[in-house]
């Protein structure tokens, strides 16, 4: 099936060469007409040409003078002498990983972001843009989110990063690489000299994945942004992967969300936060701390002076987690934007928080989100009286009701009751 002849991947192709590669529709892929053949590529880097009867069944045209073979993107791509190096790589790596190649791709290798977020990707499709990137010096940031390149595909983005000098943001989310790729992933943590920014929510982690990330945390000295939201973290993973940031010097900006944390990995956090000395934007939404959590997580900030951005979203909060924010406002200087969206903090406990950022010229907080949190229509006139004296102060909220929240309050002054008595 294969020619003698050989030639670099990156030899300038002749333009008038138009051979047939396999369709990578799902509805004609077989093992048969797919076979893997990246070893021969990493191997040699050298490609073959396939000699496919006209007509056959699961294959089409490509002139590798305009990469999808139509008229119309031939202007686009008028003359094979314009093509760059790693674009030379991607048409010869897809001829030999038998991928049909993606205008998108083409068009994106010659800018700073590439993406192909939620093409339904696999690994062997991912193979062709790795080849090319190891020739590339434009792009800086790839999405490869919402697709299934599984570990394998994970592993080739890895060895592609050993030879690329200008990636610097890797959004990997949504990939299914599981507990696997979690070890890639702190491989990556741990010894990447050029990403700052990575991206691996909903990947299926679960606790016995986070010792690895943690360990890699440990060590990490140049990554400043990790999104590992829509996991499966619960207590035990918390407080694996808070032992990594208690000790990291590099991360400014951590995502935690849409796990589930709980208390204990809520304690871990808190404590960690007390050593942690860069870390900047801390989002922990959606982890069912309750009001326990909030007051460990609202007392490490009477500690910790660099966190500036806290969001505690949808955790279960009420009014005495309410009253347990309000201290580190007092105190604290440097947060500036706290989030407690969807929480159940009461028309009192809303009312109490606007207080203590009046009642605190001090604060450094500029901004305040409360939707879906029930806001008095006189807690309207305190957030007036705090712009007059902090003109960009913002509260955001979207519940207005016009009276007290009666049975908040009777709950409120029956726990006092019992408290003083």
């Amino acid at each position: 099936m294969f020619s003698r002849d050989r030639m670099p991947i990156h030899h300038k192709i002749n333009p008038s060469d138009r051979k047939r590669i396999v369709r990578t529709s799902s509805r004609h892929s077989t093992a048969k007409t797919r076979p893997s053949v990246s070893k021969d590529l990493e191997e040699s880097f050298y490609i073959t040409t396939a000699v496919v009867p006209k007509g056959s069944d699961g294959y089409f045209d490509v002139t590798l003078e305009s990469p999808l073979g139509s008229d119309s993107e031939k202007e686009d791509k008028p003359d094979d002498a314009k093509q760059s190096e790693c674009e030379r790589v991607y048409l010869a790596a897809c001829k030999q990983c038998r991928v049909a190649p993606g205008k998108g791709v083409l068009q994106g290798l010659g800018t700073q972001r590439l993406s192909v977020k939620g093409l339904q990707l696999t690994s062997r499709d991912i193979e062709p843009i790795t080849y090319a990137l190891t020739r590339n010096h434009h792009v800086t940031t790839l999405d490869v989110s919402s697709n299934d390149i599984g570990k394998d595909g994970l592993n080739n983005i890895i060895r592609m990063l050993d030879e690329n000098m200008s990636l610097t943001n890797l959004n990997i989310s949504h990939n299914n690489v599981g507990t696997t790729g979690a070890r890639l992933l702190s491989e990556l943590i741990a010894n990447s000299k050029m990403l700052k920014t990575i991206s691996a929510s909903g990947n299926k982690f679960g606790d016995e994945d986070a010792s690895c990330i943690a360990e890699s945390l440990k060590v990490s000295r140049v990554l400043q942004s990790l999104n590992l939201s829509h996991n499966n973290f619960h207590e035990r993973g918390g407080e694996t992967l808070a032992e990594g940031i208690e000790e990291n010097t590099s991360l400014t900006d951590l995502d935690l969300s849409w796990n589930h944390l709980r208390l204990g990995g809520a304690i871990a956090i808190a404590e960690a936060l007390k050593e942690n000395k860069t870390l900047e934007t801390l989002n922990i939404a959606w982890n069912g701390f309750s009001n326990a959590g909030c007051k460990v997580i609202s007392g490490s900030l009477e500690v910790n002076t660099k966190l500036h951005t806290l969001n505690l979203s949808n955790n279960r909060i009420g009014y005495d987690g309410a009253k347990a924010v309000m201290n580190p406002l007092y105190n604290q200087l440097a947060l500036l934007f706290l989030q407690l969206n969807l929480n159940s903090l009461s028309t009192l406990g809303a009312f109490e928080l606007l207080m203590a950022i009046r009642d605190n010229p001090g604060s450094a907080i500029e901004k305040l989100e409360l939707q879906e949190v029930p806001v008095l229509a006189s807690a309207q006139i305190i957030e007036q009286e705090i712009k007059s004296v902090r003109p960009s102060f913002i509260l955001i909220h979207d519940v207005v009701v016009l009276s007290d929240d009666h049975l908040a309050l009777s709950s409120v002054i029956n726990k006092r009751k019992v408290t003083s008595s």
